[in-house]
């Protein structure tokens, strides 16, 4: 489904409603929704429903999404630039080359998530479960990792200079490439 920018309007003003008196207004349900290059910098979803949202090429630059239900949502390429996606479940979800740089997923479920060539420079990722997640040449350079599960985590070609790691991590080794010739 997609909206026009006036719905999406009505839709934010009644979340931010409940956001302050449940009585009032209602959680944003954008589950499903398709936002593809939607202009949503700064809003604030914090606790709304966006599972398989599409969220391709989306500006989210400093939005509130924490707390935010985006199991499998397509955030691909996507901007949530310095957001706050702390406690999101990011579970499934398709973050191939988004800029979540100086995003704060503080305790985010990224179980499973593809994050291939994202880039979470400066990143804060501080306790979060990162459990079989795609990290394939992602940027995760100066990121917090303080805590977070890295459990069969595919870093292969991961940049995590200056990162701050989890207590006995050890980043996998780049293989050796047979010389040609």
């Amino acid at each position: 489904m997609q909206f026009t920018t006036e719905a999406l309007v009505k839709i934010l003003s009644i979340h931010a409603l409940w956001r302050t008196d449940s009585n009032q207004g209602k959680r944003a349900d954008l589950s499903g929704a398709d936002l593809t290059r939607a202009y949503l910098a700064n809003a604030d979803l914090t606790g709304a429903n966006l599972v398989a949202a599409n969220l391709t090429d989306a500006n989210l630059t400093g939005a509130d999404l924490s707390g935010a239900d985006l199991r499998g949502a397509n955030l691909t390429g996507a901007d949530p630039i310095n957001a706050n996606l702390s406690g999101a479940d990011l579970t499934g979800a398709i973050l191939h080359g988004a800029d979540l740089t100086g995003a704060d997923l503080t305790r985010g479920d990224l179980t499973g998530a593809n994050l291939v060539v994202a880039d979470l420079t400066d990143a804060n990722l501080t306790g979060a479960d990162l459990r079989r997640a795609n990290l394939v040449a992602a940027n995760l350079t100066d990121a917090n990792l303080t805590g977070a599960n890295l459990s069969d985590a595919d870093l292969t070609d991961a940049n995590l200079t200056g990162a701050i790691r989890p207590k006995g991590f050890t980043p996998p080794e780049t293989p050796e490439t047979e010389p040609v010739g």
